[in-house]
């Protein structure tokens, strides 16, 4: 399978997107500095046996891991050890593992090298790429983290063959979001090839996946620290955040929920047609993904107080004109507060 590189030009440093690589190269892209690998207990039961040497940090799964109790058990791990600057941290899992690492590496010593290989869908389409890292807080998602890029991201596609059905749709609720945002072609990809995708086939799903990765190296490479433009990938995740923590369902099924509401505020305001808003179901049903949430207007609405995209009395909402045109509009609690109640 051909390899495919891109490069994602950050104000700091640039971070190489590396697609289709095979995992046993990971030395290529290390320059022979001594390596710490984060990762996490699915993983290492898979894969473990083909890591590279290096002392190895193994933590859980979902995101009650997904803390600074874990962040602060890896640092003393890495003083224990005398890890020090020359060294790079590897963090070889879904997007948890992507998270925390790339907050360790950036925190650790003031910051040190670091790469990430993805071994989710969902992880090689949105997680690994573009720099944001951190930890869930008091309940909720990402409060703490830092903008960083990793000096690389390597993904390996065949780790795609051992996930669960339910973990691959994970991911391909955030391809479904980049399409909706930014390429109306991938929308048609994830519409007529949905078999192909759903039985896990390789060459379609790096395209796929290049496509996808595309959209948001695009978003980023124009807005990295998230002033403006890449707030557009949050799409579907205002509303998906305030449901997944709650009622503790999988990132993806929750962005589905958001990304349905999302798309109902884009009708009910006239900014689409009806037309467009049936398609976007259909397709989300056609991957049996969810589109409403039980949990109650008043429960959602103190989530989404806490949202980092807060502004003083509303927040910023991805809102789409067509497929592949979203633009941002800021919604007061009040009206947000109407909106759920008349949709559901």
């Amino acid at each position: 399978m051909d390899v495919n590189i891109f490069e994602l030009k950050g104000k700091k440093k640039k971070s190489k997107i590396i697609l289709g690589e095979l995992f046993e190269n990971i030395l290529h892209y290390t320059d022979d500095r001594e390596l710490f690998i984060i990762t996490d207990v699915n993983v290492s039961k898979l894969y473990s046996d083909k890591f590279p040497d290096a002392k190895v940090f193994v933590i859980g799964i979902g995101e009650t891991v997904k803390t600074f109790e874990t962040v602060n058990a890896i640092y003393a791990q890495l003083v224990n050890i005398n890890f020090d600057r020359q060294g790079c941290i590897l963090g070889i899992g879904g997007g948890i593992v992507c998270d925390i690492t790339g907050f360790v590496a950036s925190t650790y010593m003031r910051g040190l090298s670091f790469g990430l290989i993805p071994t989710t869908l969902l992880a090689q389409v949105d997680a690994s790429i573009g720099g944001k890292n951190g930890y869930n807080f008091c309940n909720y998602k990402n409060m703490i983290g830092t903008f960083n890029q990793p000096d690389f991201v390597l993904s390996d596609f065949m780790f795609l063959k051992t996930l669960e059905l339910d973990e691959l749709k994970n991911g391909i609720a955030e391809t479904i979001k980049h399409s909706l945002i930014g390429d109306s072609q991938l929308y048609e990809l994830l519409l007529k090839q949905s078999d192909e995708i759903l039985s896990y086939d390789l060459a379609i799903l790096k395209d796929l996946i290049t496509k996808s990765v595309k959209v948001k190296l695009d978003i980023v490479d124009r807005d990295e620290l998230e002033k403006d433009e890449r707030k557009k990938l949050n799409f579907g995740h205002t509303l998906g955040h305030a449901v997944e923590l709650y009622e503790g369902i999988s990132h993806g099924n929750a962005v589905s929920i958001g990304m349905a509401f999302s798309s109902a505020v884009s009708l009910q305001y006239g900014y689409i047609k009806k037309s467009v808003y049936e398609g976007i179901i259909k397709l989300i049903d056609l991957y049996k993904l969810p589109t409403g949430t039980k949990t109650s207007t008043r429960q959602l609405i103190k989530n989404m107080t806490k949202d980092k995209k807060r502004q003083n009395d509303g927040v910023d909402f991805i809102l789409l004109k067509d497929i592949g045109r979203a633009f941002i509009k800021n919604i007061n609690y009040n009206d947000l507060e109407n909106l759920l109640n008349d949709l559901r």
